[in-house]
């Protein structure tokens, strides 16, 4: 299968020849002034999972917990989750641009190209 494209939106410098795992995440609103918790939504942050080192990229609007593992994804509330609806997008990395820029901030990007395991991108 031909390799897609996969620009991701923060550092995520995984080696060529790595298999990583992109989970979608789901997110709900907590009603205003305390009203009860919303439908789960998709939410434009993902996860990209170095399958070889087992480390987990993630821009740090994710609401994932700083104790989370690879064996124990953690976010930070009950407001988001891995995506129920969404299937992973599994495969092999075949190249890796990781980009920066800066101005008043430092800007990072990362653009895998992936030769997925059967599936369609869902990021």
């Amino acid at each position: 299968m031909t390799a897609i494209p996969v620009e991701v939106p923060f550092f995520a410098p995984v080696p060529v020849g790595h298999r990583v795992t992109l989970l979608g995440i789901e997110t709900r609103s907590v009603g205003l002034f305390g009203g009860g918790p919303g439908a789960w939504e998709r939410s434009p942050y993902f996860l990209v999972i170095d399958e070889n080192t087992r480390v987990i990229y993630a821009d740090s609007m994710a609401r994932l917990h700083v104790e989370a593992t690879y064996e124990s994804l953690r976010f930070l509330d009950d407001t988001a989750r891995v995506s129920q609806s969404q299937p992973p997008l599994r495969g092999q990395v075949v190249s890796t641009i990781a980009l920066s820029d800066h101005g008043d901030s430092v800007y990072f990007r990362t653009v895998l190209r992936i030769a997925p395991d059967g599936l369609q991108p869902h990021v």
